[in-house]
């Protein structure tokens, strides 16, 4: 199966993130990490400045033509902010008082995902306006009425339901977090993948499986853009 070229991008960031994790395990036993926590999300923060276009798109940069399907493409992670700038300011203005209406009226996360079509979405997701929309639906609704109505593991599982794969939903979580108004939450989601992940038993090597990342010249080049070699 092809793996989509954004997706290395995101991979480099969940190795570092874990490896992280990882390292400071020993010093924070007297401390719950869930996904939202604050140390965990310092860490991959700090992990995330560090892991910066410049390196991601060095790695592109080889003649081996045995790396072309896991080459890296950053403009792919940024396809979902290039459709929401191309978004007249009216539209926005129109999809805000709507996501005001539908929250005042306690519209259902799951109806409204469904509602949007997403659910149709597939591997296509993070091509879909609407993911927007509801993402920031989600956000609205949270703050609106708390986040115990709208967890992060409710949100993962409505995510779930559109057929997209692991790897497409990093891709997406990375994509969302270019666009401001569903920036924390995207961040939110990514922090619990990457901690449903650790939780799961996974580390470097079957991330990179699960990601479908096989080449291995490509997967040692992000070890070493990533400092976790």
């Amino acid at each position: 199966m092809r793996t989509h070229t954004a997706v290395l991008f995101v991979l480099c960031v969940v190795i570092a993130s874990i490896d992280a994790i990882t390292e400071h395990e020993l010093t924070l036993t007297s401390k719950t990490t869930s996904p939202n926590h604050p140390i965990v999300s310092a860490i991959t923060t700090k992990r995330f400045l560090r892991t910066t276009k410049t390196q991601v798109a060095n790695l592109a940069d080889t003649r081996d033509s045995s790396n072309n399907e896991d080459r890296v493409n950053v403009q792919g992670v940024s396809k979902l902010a290039d459709l929401d700038k191309a978004t007249w300011k009216l539209r926005k203005m129109d999809m805000s008082l709507a996501n005001k209406f539908w929250v005042k009226t306690e519209w259902d996360p799951l109806w409204l995902f469904k509602h949007f079509r997403l659910d149709r979405a597939g591997e296509k997701i993070d091509e879909k306006k609407r993911i927007i929309q509801w993402f920031w639906y989600a956000t609205e609704y949270r703050m609106a009425n708390g986040i115990r109505k709208l967890p992060g593991a409710e949100i993962y599982s409505i995510l779930g339901q559109s057929g997209a794969s692991e790897a497409k939903l990093a891709v997406l979580f990375q994509s969302l977090r270019d666009i401001p108004r569903v920036k924390a939450l995207a961040e939110t989601m990514q922090k619990y993948q990457f901690q449903l992940w650790k939780d799961q038993g996974n580390n470097p090597i079957t991330v990179a499986k699960l990601l479908g990342i096989s080449n291995q010249k490509t997967f040692q080049s992000c070890l070493v853009a990533t400092g976790t070699s």
